[in-house]
């Protein structure tokens, strides 16, 4: 028995170290009226909206950060729509670099480049008023390139817009800003004229802190 305890002894104290912990940044509901009942660090956006921001991030404080995705949308364009992810509302030319590819059921395969933002999925609304389910998977972690710290983004996801049509995409990059901290991320689309997100949609900012 004493020897057994030994055993416990030496794994705890191998394990008494503090381990990093995955916290829950931020829930943001996409929802038609405001619950009676709020639910902590929840942020509402009551009725269909072109962009979702969140907002007051540290993003020197941050390790890993994972967003999650679950979304609901109705679009008016006559083609498919990426998702679009911004840090800090940047736009430049050059400060991204992102690689999105579409599957679709019918096997049909379609890539894309952008420097302008990071594309994170599909929005398939290929006619009028379609309304589309989909998901994403988005990982932010920091690459150091050249003695430069990046944030390498890995994003996957999935989307239906009947039991016909469906399809799911993969892309990856870099936020190449080597100097400035993220301080916020926008969800939008890259049409966000004709592309609206609505009620059920729900997005989670998790943070794995240093």
């Amino acid at each position: 028995m004493s020897g057994s305890n030994s055993i416990y002894t030496a794994i705890n104290n191998l394990n008494s170290g503090t381990l990093n912990k995955v916290e829950l940044i931020r829930t943001i509901k996409v929802v038609s009226v405001l619950p009676a009942s709020l639910e902590a660090n929840t942020q509402y956006v009551v009725g269909d909206t072109n962009f979702i921001n969140i907002t007051g991030l540290l993003g020197n404080n941050a390790k890993l950060w994972q967003v999650v995705i679950n979304g609901v949308a109705i679009g008016t364009s006559t083609a498919d729509i990426r998702l679009v992810m911004l840090f800090n509302n940047i736009t430049t030319a050059g400060a991204y670099t992102c690689t999105n590819s579409q599957i679709t059921q019918a096997g049909a395969l379609s890539a894309q480049n952008v420097n302008t933002s990071f594309f994170t999925g599909i929005v398939s609304t290929i006619n009028t008023l379609a309304t589309v389910v989909f998901s994403s998977n988005i990982n932010i972690s920091p690459c150091v390139v050249a003695s430069n710290v990046f944030r390498q983004v890995n994003a996957s996801g999935a989307y239906a817009r009947s039991a016909s049509i469906y399809g799911h995409t993969s892309s990856g990059g870099f936020w190449r800003d080597a100097t400035s901290q993220i301080t916020s991320i926008q969800i939008t689309t890259s049409s966000p004229s004709t592309t609206r997100f609505t009620t059920g949609t729900e997005i989670q900012l998790l943070q794995l802190n240093k």
